[in-house]
């Protein structure tokens, strides 16, 4: 708690939960150095106990939507209810977060979708936002919510769909943006839905930008390979990229990163370096076919990173565009160079 206070001394720290905790001993322990040492008070602990572990898989935990779905969060809410809202100092944290008590009829009902969909307003010329359809489900679910708010800033509407259940993409998009997840887990269902693989295939041949990061990445290629790395193929993906990924048993990447582009594609205006972090067990396998366009997307320091064609980029960094705004401002200026008017909205 020190060392975060020292490194950020703007930071506005008012108190520490403690998560892990071994017994109600540890975090009195807890309690009492933070006291001894003048420090913000500890707020409360979430002890170690095996009913409130959330279940994993190789990249972390699995996804909130599945989750919801699945019951899991339901069934944690008598455990918290039960071992560890007692124990925490709720007239403190009461003091901080004070929010005014709605009637039940009016108290807003939970939002099905993500809290960045939708759009930001209309510009002043009377002509309809600018569309960017963003890959939202249980395949496609990896974002920095900071990139949301960013492109929403510069008065992009974000337009979520599901490439697993949706069989095109939404009407009017100027631009793709496919994040990061789990396609090699539900290959079988993605390879199914060709709509949506045509209609992706089609937008981006159209040469409308799109930005696939990761898994999102993945799903652009011809699809997985076997387990056993044979020849023979399970799944067939959007196949933009004439490459297949294998699945490891070992990590193959971990790590924060700063990449450039390559001076083409839905970047090309931006300069400088941009960051981002890598994640993977994947690694990719020249596919059958040839394709003269695609060309290496970004530059790091160790080489070269991910492919792009024509205004398709995709790689396995997930950048953190907060971090060259030049990125994001590259981004939709292509998606508004692509579309061929500014007329206004129909609804």
């Amino acid at each position: 708690v020190k060392g975060v206070m020292a490194h950020a001394p703007d930071l506005h720290l008012i108190g520490v939960i403690a998560t892990l905790t071994g017994s109600d001993r540890h975090g009195e322990i807890l309690r009492n150095a933070l006291e001894q040492e003048g420090l913000p008070p500890l707020l409360g602990t979430v002890p170690r106990l095996n009913s409130l572990a959330l279940p994993e898989r190789k990249l972390g935990l699995v996804g909130a939507l599945e989750l919801a779905r699945s019951g899991t969060m339901d069934a944690l809410i008598p455990v918290l209810d039960r071992q560890v809202v007692p124990g925490w100092d709720w007239s403190r944290l009461s003091s901080y977060f004070r929010t005014p008590e709605l009637p039940a009829e009016d108290r807003p009902v939970q939002p099905a979708l993500p809290f960045w969909a939708g759009e930001t307003g209309r510009e002043k010329s009377g002509t309809r936002p600018l569309r960017l359809g963003v890959a939202y489900d249980d395949a496609f679910c990896f974002y920095y919510p900071e990139n949301m708010l960013l492109l929403k800033e510069l008065g992009v509407c974000l337009v979520p769909f599901s490439p697993l259940s949706d069989k095109a993409l939404p009407p009017g998009l100027d631009g793709l943006y496919l994040g990061g997840g789990y396609p090699e887990l539900f290959a079988e269902a993605l390879s199914a839905n060709t709509g949506m693989k045509d209609s992706i295939r089609e937008y981006s041949r159209s040469g409308y930008p799109v930005l696939a990061e990761c898994g999102g990445f993945l799903y652009l290629t011809l699809g997985p390979l076997e387990p056993e790395g044979a020849k023979a193929v399970a799944s067939d993906f959007v196949g933009l990229f004439p490459y297949r990924f294998s699945m490891g048993e070992k990590l193959r990447r971990l790590g924060y990163v700063e990449v450039r582009h390559d001076g083409s594609g839905p970047f090309s205006d931006a300069t400088g370096f941009v960051r981002g972090h890598l994640f993977h067990y994947s690694s990719l396998v020249r596919g059958e076919g040839e394709d003269e366009e695609t060309q290496k997307a970004f530059i790091r320091n160790e080489g070269e990173e991910g492919l792009i064609r024509q205004q398709t980029a995709g790689s396995y960094v997930h950048l953190y565009l907060p971090s060259n705004p030049d990125y994001a401002r590259s981004f939709v200026s292509a998606m508004a160079q692509r579309r061929p008017d500014r007329q206004p909205l129909d609804v």
